[in-house]
């Protein structure tokens, strides 16, 4: 998408993509978490106890920080990415938008920068070929954002999830 002065919307959010403070990623990590258990009935009483999963998983993200990597855009978006080598791929762990924020290419921005980092660093210099997701088979906002973004179901992982692999090719 073009704005006026002939930039696309998703140079001019990216520079505001930025490592948020740990605060803030509880915050944003609980909020994802009610999202999308909200999406699926039979998680119903499984809510507290995975919400402390994701809180744990926060505070291991900041204190693995070559491990992972961690951004967001205006505290209101973020993305957790870093490689995984069991899987050969980099992975993308966590990408939530706040409600308020959603079609206003906040997450594309957070994905192309991921996409990036994935192309320059992982691909040649790494030898982990793949970015991969994962994603709730219930989560069908989600699923048509990454397939409309150049990912593809590998495989679907349990009757939960599906695993996503990037297909396409970013230029510079």
């Amino acid at each position: 998408m073009m704005n006026m002065i002939g930039c696309h919307i998703e140079d001019l959010i990216i520079m505001f993509i930025e490592v948020p403070d740990k605060d803030i990623a509880m915050r944003l990590v609980v909020e994802s978490s009610e999202y999308v258990h909200n999406l699926r009935n039979d998680w119903a009483e499984k809510t507290a106890e995975i919400i402390k999963e994701d809180v744990e998983f926060i505070n291991h993200v900041y204190t693995h920080p070559t491990e992972f990597q961690i951004r967001s855009i205006a505290d209101k978006a973020f993305i957790i990415y870093g490689p995984r080598p069991e899987k050969n791929c980099l992975y993308i762990y966590e990408l939530y938008v706040s409600p308020e924020c959603r079609g206003k290419h906040y997450g594309k921005a957070l994905l192309e920068h991921v996409i990036k980092y994935y192309k320059k660093f992982y691909e040649n210099q790494h030898n982990l070929p793949y970015l991969k997701l994962s994603v709730d088979k219930n989560n069908y906002n989600a699923i048509n954002f990454y397939k409309l973004n150049k990912f593809t179901i590998d495989e679907t992982l349990d009757n939960i999830s599906y695993d996503m692999v990037y297909t396409g090719k970013v230029s510079f």
